[in-house]
């Protein structure tokens, strides 16, 4: 039945929710389509959507599908079982069996009870206690499973009902309570899930919604996982989310949790200062609010002086691009207080201007000295404020940076900005408008873009201004940095993400000593340029998107270096600068930075693996000079990452100084290919075959209709989880992992990826690299670089190799890899074992 838009919601029949909730939870024809049911959406708002009234509340609702039942009827319907035959009976009746899942679901007016036949008594509201009629509520379902399944078998439309199968003990009411959607279990989950948000979650509902869909999608539960996706599609359309009942959930999750945490999950804000002093001219006050409702903000969760205002970092962010501008304006509310919050502010406000730019305070009639070179105005109208400080100062719709954006670049902190070459930012300015400096900054203007091309950029403080068309000013002061600030906080892997796993092994004997313990190579060099800029960016995952477009300013640019970006990349891995973390439900992954530490590669050696910009680097040679310990760095190649090595008898205190991690390195062990490859569950079911690997150039290309009958390496995609490798038409060997499958292919081929040469291990095509374990202990037994080498055609990725390396490497990979001589692998492990059992040290070049 479809309800007329004249229809009230008071005015539903018991005949009009049956026909409705039918129609929207059991046909075909209704939104699910075909799909399975596996869930029921019976919140108050998945009833609204049922019966096509989602303009009204969730108690207005709740209170209207509950006025069509009393205890008795409950009680007669619910407290029989029945057998399987009668599924018509449930079905003519659905309603109840959409009461007995509202009960496990809602959270509206149904009693702090956990158990569910006090829930049930306090939804019938009828102030008899607990109903305890319920025994008949799994034959119910079982009985309208068995029917559905009846009819669908003759052709009819109807939904399959798949009931879950892990009730426990409730065999009365184990159906319903699990079919439910959010059960009570689903909103734990939720909660404990937003209780783990980061604190930038909460700058803005698109941040938490970002965060909580990249970072925390997997754990939700899977209805969850949908409303979250409706729910940003709606925000990404521009489309008003407040009254969405999924965002309306988070949000009383939220306040919850803030009432057990006070103000550590909060979107909404405000700033407020207090006059007093004998005239009432002296600020002495500031008082910061934030919550989820808009009565949180009446209670303050920070309150100081404007000095220690100054100070704070963990401020809403709105709040935050108010000071990083350098102006803020406060209206006059109740209370003796100048606010400003998320609201926006209306014309007739009373205002007063807070701000540190020479250019707005001298604006001021009589400007009043704060700290800081902070000084506030005179009250004014709202409308004289704005014009005062070029429509800054205001957040909402009014603190979009008009006339003038900065663009790109590295910021390193309030209004600072990293000052290497190719990562200055562009500062975007309106069409006719005027922009100058002080003092005077080159710069060169096109089309309505700044470019900064001083190279005279450290220890000064540029005062940029703005004037449009209209005569409207913009006014922005910045710093230039040459290096990025000692990073003390390192992310870590969110339990949504997993490890990249390229090899099955088991760690060996010690590394005996770094050969090549020495400095080779101009450091510092223009990739260094693009390592500060990563350093800068340690705070937090960061997707591979802006990791390869900051890789991407420095390096060469000819057509014929075009992936050369990408064994930077794994240069990066395989110094231990970068960890990657593959999604568990789709098919990105992201990277993050990892701590300096220290790994041993003998008594006297070690070398220093993890992200080392320039302070570190400067603060380790301090330090090692204390200790005693020589540095050498070798940065042969131009475009792999430097091996910092030491040398000394000293380095286990170097690393205690430091407060850096010391570990131990140590060879490889593993079996012979395929036998050390990890598993991989997934399958090339529900994939689409999209490319076939050609070991000339060394690249997968799109797939040519005329399939050989040869083996072939084959690439299979999907949009929402990882590529799959699988090896000839049988798909005999699958995986996720590209270099596994070009190491695989290139051995059953028996054709090399990487041959031999002169204590180097040379890549023969444009793609491929030796598994992760493996290019790391090589890097740390031979203390040089792996990493992209440019020749006239391409770039050719290398490892330093020792003879006995390059043995064992044969001996897994086989005819992967290719020596001076070839040997049997079953041969060369008989004869590694051999040497090992008589103390035969490593050789090295």
């Amino acid at each position: 039945m479809a309800i007329t838009m004249q229809t009230t919601l008071a005015s539903l029949t018991k005949k009009d929710w049956i026909s409705s909730l039918q129609q929207h939870y059991l046909s075909t024809e209704g939104p699910y389509g075909n799909s399975d049911i596996i869930n029921l959406d019976v919140t108050p708002a998945g009833l609204a959507e049922a019966i096509g009234m989602n303009g009204y509340s969730d108690e207005d609702i709740q209170d209207a599908f509950m006025s069509v039942f009393t205890r008795k009827l409950v009680r007669d319907f619910l407290s029989t079982k029945v057998h399987e035959i009668q599924g018509a009976r449930a079905y003519s009746n659905f309603h109840f069996l959409i009461l007995s899942c509202l009960v496990a679901a809602t959270t509206t007016n149904a009693g702090d009870s956990n158990q569910y036949r006090e829930r049930l008594g306090a939804l019938l509201d009828d102030n008899q206690g607990a109903e305890q009629g319920v025994s008949g509520i799994n034959s119910l379902w079982l009985a309208l499973s068995k029917w559905m399944g009846s009819q669908i078998q003759q052709g009819k439309s109807y939904r399959k009902i798949i009931l879950p199968k892990d009730i426990g003990n409730m065999t009365v009411i184990g159906y319903a309570v699990k079919l439910a959607y959010p059960s009570r279990d689903d909103r734990k989950q939720l909660k404990n899930i937003l209780k783990k948000l980061s604190y930038r979650a909460f700058e803005s509902s698109t941040s938490l919604l970002v965060e909580l869909d990249e970072d925390y999608y997997g754990e939700l539960p899977l209805l969850m996982q949908r409303e979250l996706f409706n729910l940003r599609k709606l925000y990404e359309s521009n489309h008003a989310i407040e009254n969405h009942y999924f965002w309306q959930l988070i949000l009383s999750i939220l306040s919850e949790i803030n009432r057990e945490n006070p103000k550590n999950h909060t979107l909404l804000w405000s700033v407020s200062v207090r006059f007093g002093g004998w005239d009432g001219d002296e600020l002495e006050e500031v008082v910061l609010a934030k919550g989820n409702r808009r009565q949180d903000l009446e209670v303050p969760f920070w309150q100081g002086g404007f000095l220690q205002f100054l100070e704070m970092h963990r401020i809403p962010k709105q709040i935050k691009a108010l000071l990083d501008n350098g102006c803020i304006i406060l209206l006059e509310r109740h209370g003796g207080l100048w606010t400003q919050d998320d609201r926006k502010a209306h014309a007739e406000d009373t205002a007063i201007i807070l701000a540190n730019s020479p250019e707005i305070i001298e604006r001021f009639q009589y400007p009043c000295s704060i700290a800081e070179r902070w000084c506030y105005s005179e009250n004014m109208p709202l409308q004289e404020a704005l014009k005062i400080t070029g429509d800054q100062g205001v957040a909402g719709e009014n603190t979009s940076e008009k006339g003038l954006k900065f663009e790109g670049g590295i910021p390193v902190g309030r209004n600072k900005w990293l000052a290497r070459s190719g990562y200055l930012p562009h500062i975007k300015i309106e069409s006719n408008s005027k922009f100058s400096t002080n003092p005077a900054l080159k710069v060169q203007i096109e089309n309505d873009i700044v470019t900064i091309i001083d190279d005279d950029l450290i220890d000064k403080e540029w005062h940029l201004k703005h004037t449009d068309s209209y005569d409207e000013l913009t006014l922005k002061r910045i710093q230039f940095f040459n290096n990025a600030p000692l990073n003390d906080s390192w992310p870590q892997r969110k339990s949504a993400f997993e490890a990249s796993v390229e090899l099955n092994y088991q760690l060996g004997n010690s590394i005996v000593e770094t050969q090549n313990v020495m400095s080779v190579g101009v450091f510092p060099n223009r990739l260094c340029d693009a390592l500060e800029a990563l350093y800068a960016r340690a705070q937090s995952s960061r997707s591979e998107s802006e990791i390869i477009a900051i890789l991407r300013i420095v390096l060469p640019q000819k057509p014929e270096f075009k992936y050369i970006v990408w064994d930077v990349l794994r240069s990066l891995e395989e110094a231990g600068w970068l960890e990657q973390d593959f999604s568990c439900r789709w098919r990105g992954r992201v990277w993050r930075l990892q701590a300096p530490k220290i790994v041993l590669t003998g008594g006297l050696t070690a070398i220093v693996e993890g992200a080392i910009a320039h302070k570190e680097l400067e603060i380790l040679k301090v330090e090692a000079i204390r200790q005693g310990i020589e540095i050498h760095i070798s940065a042969q190649l131009e475009w792999a990452v430097p091996v910092i090595s030491l040398y000394g008898d000293k380095i286990k205190k170097l690393a205690e100084e430091l407060q850096w991690s010391i570990e131990i390195g140590k060879s490889i062990v593993a079996k012979p290919a395929p036998k050390c490859w990890p598993i991989e569950n997934r399958t090339v079911i529900g994939r689409q075959l999209s490319s076939i690997w050609k070991a000339e150039p060394g690249l997968f290309i799109p797939l040519n209709q005329n399939i050989s009958n040869t083996k072939m390496l084959v690439r299979f995609t999907r949009d929402d989880d990882r590529d799959v490798y699988a090896i000839d038409e049988e798909q005999g060997f699958v995986t996720t992992q590209r270099n596994i499958a070009i190491l695989e292919y290139a051995r059953q081929i028996k054709k090399p990826v990487f041959i031999y040469s002169d204590g180097l291990l040379k890549r023969q095509s444009l793609n491929g690299h030796l598994p992760l374990p493996v290019a790391k202990w090589l890097r740390q037994s031979t203390g040089l670089q792996s990493g992209p080498a440019l020749t006239s055609k391409y770039s050719q990725y290398q490892y330093a190799v020792g003879e006995e390396q390059l043995n064992t490497l044969q001996a897994i990979f086989g005819l992967a890899i290719q020596g001076n001589n070839k040997i049997k692998p079953k041969k060369l492990i008989l004869e590694i074992a051999k040497q090992r059992s008589r103390g035969i040290r490593v050789s090295y070049i």
